[in-house]
């Protein structure tokens, strides 16, 4: 839980900063106007949250697996058993920063394991690519690789 806490309190100060430093930007020198970036949220393949200016974007997605079973006792008599049980899910968290050459990533999984339930970081890392032959990515990821 408190690694939720941590990567939730990152992602806000971020837009709370860019949002500062954008908000100076479109201070004119000529009047006393300041702009405020608004911020839209909707859902297009993601639930999504970005400032109306496209410089930040927060995409959150997530999946599962799940269980049910039920088990009838006609024979024993017994009382039938139903069970609906999550086996693990998955939380994400992408988008980019400033621009779109400046992209994060974060994936949270929760699971069962015995009498416990733990959710662990599986991936996170962050792209900078300035342009679209060279990139670099720093952080804890799986390769990519295709054939």
């Amino acid at each position: 839980m408190k690694i939720i806490k941590f990567f939730v309190s990152a992602i806000l100060i971020t837009v709370l900063i860019g949002s500062i430093a954008r908000a100076e930007e479109n201070i004119q020198p000529q009047t006393s106007e300041v702009k405020i970036v608004g911020v839209e949220t909707g859902y297009k393949d993601n639930i999504y949250l970005k400032t109306s200016d496209n410089s930040f974007r927060l995409d959150i997605y997530g999946y599962g697996q799940f269980r049910y079973t039920y088990q009838t006792n006609d024979i024993t008599g017994a009382e039938d058993l139903s069970n609906f049980q999550v086996q693990r899910t998955r939380l994400g968290f992408k988008g980019y920063a400033g621009s779109d050459k400046l992209k994060y990533q974060i994936l949270l999984s929760a699971s069962q394991s015995g009498e416990f339930d733990k959710v662990s970081l599986l991936d996170w890392f962050v792209d900078y690519a300035p342009s679209k032959t060279i990139g670099i990515r720093a952080g804890q990821f799986k390769v990519p690789y295709s054939i």
